[in-house]
């Protein structure tokens, strides 16, 4: 998910500083950018759909599976990762505790009582695909 954050964020950066620069192909760094994407290990069984074009003339700038339907997702969830980590920083690392109450039967080594999973908001869930970032 940060890998996917970073590098919308970057796409949207380098399109910008192309357009105020003069290089020869100014669109070269989000075709750069969109092949980092496509390459990233923890994406590998992401569905990614991507389409820039110039608005002036509708020239494609960049694309990687334009014409695959997607489901939308929800764009307040890049404020709300924005704003994590915001206040918690890059390195702030998710907690999920386990926990009981009542009592242990010493003999039997069983609990009579409840087990509580308390969980720390880890939106992979531990996901094996985000190892990277565990």
């Amino acid at each position: 998910m940060k890998t996917l954050l970073s590098l919308t964020i970057l796409l949207i950066q380098i399109n910008l500083i192309a357009q105020k620069t003069n290089i020869k192909n100014p669109y070269q760094p989000v075709k750069d950018a969109l092949k980092l994407l496509k390459s990233d290990k923890d994406l590998k069984n992401a569905s990614i759909s991507f389409l820039a074009t110039e608005i002036s003339t509708g020239k494609t700038i960049a694309e990687l599976n334009s014409n695959q339907g997607m489901i939308p997702a929800s764009t307040q969830k890049l404020f709300t990762t924005a704003t994590i980590l915001e206040l918690t920083g890059i390195n702030y690392r998710f907690k999920t505790t386990i926990q009981y109450s009542g009592t242990i039967d010493t003999l039997t080594k069983t609990l009579k009582g409840n087990l509580i999973i308390q969980g720390g908001g880890d939106p992979t869930l531990g996901s094996r695909y985000f190892y990277k970032n565990q």
